[in-house]
């Protein structure tokens, strides 16, 4: 475990899933480095599917918002912090600050239609190389 607590190989499969949010094409090379990382954890597919869309996209969607994003990798100690603060984050009260939440996470939405496609291919391949299908 860290010192927040959250295990290093959580620590991985975030920075592993962030790739797919780095300001550059994603390609079928991408994809196999980001699916042979994924496959080697016990954690099933649909595990990492609730990774991918709770935790992972909403800190790293706006990458893609930015003229000029982070293209090579993001920092491992700030992803780590930002996603932990993030899981962390108190629900808002009040009916206003609920519906600027609400708007944010529909921006959020729009954004998750950019990796989508990618995601979904690296889950078919994940699954794949669990079965022995794919080295």
């Amino acid at each position: 475990m860290t010192d927040s607590g959250i295990s290093a190989s959580r620590i991985d499969i975030w920075y592993a899933i962030s790739d797919l949010y780095l300001d550059t094409e994603t390609d079928a090379g991408t994809l196999m480095v980001l699916a042979d990382r994924l496959a080697s954890t016990e954690l099933s597919v649909e595990e990492l599917d609730r990774i991918f869309y709770e935790e992972v996209h909403p800190v790293c969607c706006w990458n893609l918002t930015l003229v000029a994003g982070e293209w090579g990798a993001f920092d491992k100690a700030w992803l780590r912090k930002e996603i932990s603060d993030n899981l962390n984050k108190q629900q808002p009260r009040g009916w206003l600050k609920r519906l600027r939440a609400s708007q944010d996470l529909r921006g959020s939405k729009d954004l998750k239609e950019f990796v989508r496609c990618d995601w979904e291919k690296a889950k078919l391949l994940i699954e794949l190389k669990r079965k022995g299908r794919l080295k």
